[in-house]
């Protein structure tokens, strides 16, 4: 869940899936929103052998912005 890389890579070699467009740095917010909208009810379900939640938020905020920006103590917080 997160970022698209991962079903782009390796298409077939995932039993479920939440991919989120992860091109767009200006976006800090729907990768990460996407992970954690999914991240809770997944982990419930416990019918898993591997889980990868990437999120993007801080990665973008330091390709559009900076790292001592209010952006990154927002997404740090």
């Amino acid at each position: 869940m997160g970022d698209d890389t991962w079903t782009r890579l390796f298409p077939n070699s995932f039993y479920e899936s939440y991919p989120f467009d992860s091109f767009n740095v200006a976006d800090l917010d729907t990768v990460d929103n996407g992970v954690i909208q999914n991240l809770y009810k997944t982990i419930k379900k416990n019918e898993y052998n591997f889980l990868i939640g990437h999120f993007l938020g801080v990665d973008h905020v330091g390709h559009t912005y900076d790292s001592n920006d209010i952006h990154m103590k927002i997404k740090l917080n």
